[in-house]
């Protein structure tokens, strides 16, 4: 039970992150980084990793409730967040799979337009990166990297915050006992 509770809890934050990956897609879209401004795209996407540590953090925190009983230590916290980032990184596909046959087929297209009128070899390289198959494996890759990344850090910030809360509410219940000053001694 402690085991299916724990994956149960990773699947479903992985599958989360697929689908806010999907709509971030789909306000890429939206907002024109997939034509106009589709060589601010890159820069636009590193705001997404606001949300991974947002994933990561409550992930964390819903296996430390629900699983450790609000009592896990670093590597726990680490080797549950470098689960989720495998999770993810099979899921991965998924979100490039529906950009490119729904919210925006023509994205490679226009991707490779941008280096049109450049160097042969700076198109070709556009040609060969700007495929299906280039940013699923590249997603899958950058999954890994960015998951691990967080895997170790995100640990350190949510352990330090329980630690902290922990010491404030023990603080708290101690009532400090006042010494009554006598006006007159």
């Amino acid at each position: 039970k402690y085991i299916m509770n724990k994956f149960s809890i990773l699947i479903k934050w992985a599958i989360r992150f697929t689908f806010i990956a999907v709509l971030w897609s789909y306000l890429e879209k939206l907002l024109g980084y997939h034509s106009d401004k589709i060589s601010n795209h890159f820069s636009f996407g590193l705001i997404f990793g606001i949300v991974y540590i947002i994933i990561y953090y409550l992930t964390l925190a819903e296996v430390w409730t629900k699983v450790y009983n609000e009592n896990i230590s670093y590597k726990s916290s680490f080797l549950n967040l470098a689960a989720l980032t495998l999770l993810i990184a099979f899921l991965s596909p998924f979100p490039h799979l529906v950009m490119h046959n729904y919210i925006s087929p023509e994205y490679f297209s226009n991707a490779i337009a941008l280096s049109e009128g450049k160097t042969a070899q700076k198109l070709e390289f556009a040609k060969s990166y700007y495929t299906l198959t280039s940013f699923v494996l590249n997603g899958i890759q950058n999954t890994f990297s960015i998951g691990i990344l967080l895997s170790t850090i995100v640990p350190l910030a949510f352990i330090k915050r329980v630690k902290k809360n922990k010491e404030n509410a023990q603080a708290n219940t101690q009532q400090p006992t006042k010494k009554i000053k006598k006006k007159y001694q």
